[in-house]
């Protein structure tokens, strides 16, 4: 929260709490600002302060997400990523995370 807007933190609890309605799990922090989930690292995010966004990762190649939402996706070595910039962009958010491939 200290690092980001207030709009950006709201936008980022109110993304955590979606993922957490449909998926327990615990993000677990990196080295940096970045945070995975576990058990199944399906989803990663990193807090970007200087342009006040996160940067989220989800497990599975770009195709599988293009024309889920309006939110751009760019390939990430495999997996997809794109920006949350605003709490208008969570619903969209939350449907990539979970439309991510997950362990079986």
């Amino acid at each position: 929260q200290r690092e980001l807007s207030v709009a950006t933190a709201r936008a980022a609890e109110k993304l955590l709490l979606g993922v957490r309605e449909k998926s327990a799990g615990n993000l677990k922090r990196g080295q940096a600002r970045n945070f995975s989930e576990t058990p199944d690292n399906f989803w990663y995010v990193i807090i970007q302060p200087r342009v006040d966004e996160l940067s989220i990762t989800v497990r599975g190649p770009v195709d599988r997400f293009a024309a889920l939402t309006g939110i751009e996706v760019k390939d990430d070595r495999g997996n997809t990523r794109f920006k949350v910039r605003g709490e208008g962009d969570v619903t969209d958010a939350l449907k990539l995370i979970f439309h991510a491939i997950r362990k079986q």
